[in-house]
């Protein structure tokens, strides 16, 4: 994976497809020259990342409507296991679907990097409840609460946390994800919490950083540099950038937004970082934010209750300013997702009919519409977006 693979150029024209398109320019003028591992992505429509997760495997119908809506997708920590015993054996069965319907769609596989979820074969006996872990693989693979003089726990003690600092966890996850993506079929993998548990020994997250670093490298060489290495919580650190392909916002702590608005500016101007370094950008946004003005009133929703038809009503109603925040940060290779939480797969099957609409390249970065105001606006091809941070009201004007 090379560093930098965004060339600035005044003017370039690349065959594609038997014919010359305009190359995908960023909002500084670099040229953005995707990997053979990428999926195909253009500016004709906005560009959807679909991730879902449910015990029981897709109907066809489902596996249908999705590949209908991307061509990039996950499959979530725990899917089809209960039809199947783990989640590899889930994810290779779905994989082998979604490739039948398009054999170009590029398909990732789950993995945490700081939760010892028991979804998999690989991690299944790693559980406190019951015990099953050796002394030695603990020692191995886990994070050790030395005031608490136990293995650190979280979900009220259910599961177990990795860690990072270990060159024994490293190896051992490295290989695991590797082994993984290889048994299910899939283009690489969705490295979920790349966090390290840095706020419990924050005197050291540095070096925590480093472990990271070196985590990637040794990651993207067990599933090869034909794959795809999807990191969330990367975007932050550009050494981070340059050792994945792809990065992920996950916008789950809505508050810290609404009391900084300067965290959304941050996130667009992360997005040009990320692109002028040739990688993809994948944009979340969960509809059900706890703390939002958003889902109050949703109980049925939030407690999981709610059918499909009753989800994709108050998803297409709620779209329009997550939507509007990503298309004023958005660069080539960027994709939206608008989830119900992680592991509902109702939310990958919603079909929002905004992006259905012709959205064209934009016509240049994103304006401040005063210092003292925290309204932006940006103009596409097709679209002229508005977003207003403070009150969370946006409009998108399709033409």
């Amino acid at each position: 994976m090379s560093m930098i693979r965004a060339i600035t150029v005044t003017a370039l024209t690349i065959l594609a497809g038997g014919c010359m398109q305009p190359p995908l320019e960023t909002s500084t003028g670099s040229i953005f020259v995707p990997e053979a591992s990428y999926p195909m992505w253009s500016w004709d429509t906005v560009q959807e990342y679909k991730m879902f997760g449910d015990e029981h495997l897709l109907t066809d119908d489902e596996v249908e409507r999705i590949a209908a809506l991307s061509n990039f997708i996950a499959i979530e920590k725990q899917h089809g296991g209960a039809d199947l015993d783990s989640a590899e054996l889930g994810a290779k069965h779905e994989a082998r679907r979604f490739k039948a319907i398009n054999p170009d769609i590029k398909v990732l596989f789950y993995f945490n990097g700081a939760i010892a979820y028991e979804f998999t074969s690989y991690t299944q006996n790693f559980s406190p409840k019951p015990d099953r872990m050796s002394e030695q693989q603990k020692e191995d693979l886990l994070l050790f609460d030395v005031k608490k003089n136990e293995y650190h726990t979280i979900h009220n003690g259910h599961r177990y946390a990795w860690d990072i600092l270990k060159p024994t966890f490293r190896t051992w996850w490295s290989e695991t994800v590797g082994k993984a993506v290889r048994e299910t079929g899939t283009d690489g993998v969705f490295w979920d919490q790349m966090h390290g548990w840095n706020y419990l020994r924050w005197d050291r997250r540095e070096t925590v950083a480093e472990a990271h670093v070196l985590l990637q490298k040794m990651a993207t060489t067990m599933i090869g540099e034909d794959r795809i290495l999807l990191c969330n919580n990367a975007a932050h650190r550009q050494e981070f950038i340059e050792n994945c392909d792809a990065v992920m916002y996950e916008h789950h702590k809505p508050g810290q937004y609404r009391e900084n608005f300067q965290r959304y500016v941050d996130d667009w101007d992360q997005m040009l970082a990320v692109a002028n370094a040739g990688k993809i950008n994948v944009y979340r946004w969960p509809v059900n934010r706890k703390g939002t003005k958003f889902e109050k009133s949703d109980h049925r929703v939030i407690g999981g209750t709610a059918n499909h038809d009753e989800v994709a009503e108050i998803a297409k109603a709620r779209i329009t300013f997550p939507l509007a925040c990503f298309l004023i940060g958005a660069q080539p290779y960027s994709y939206f997702m608008l989830s119900w939480g992680w592991g509902t797969y109702t939310g990958a099957l919603v079909d929002f009919p905004e992006m259905k609409r012709p959205l064209g390249p934009p016509q240049g970065a994103y304006e401040r519409e005063s210092e003292d105001k925290w309204i932006f606006t940006r103009a596409f091809k097709h679209a002229d977006v508005w977003v207003d941070l403070a009150k969370e009201e946006a409009r998108i004007t399709w033409k």
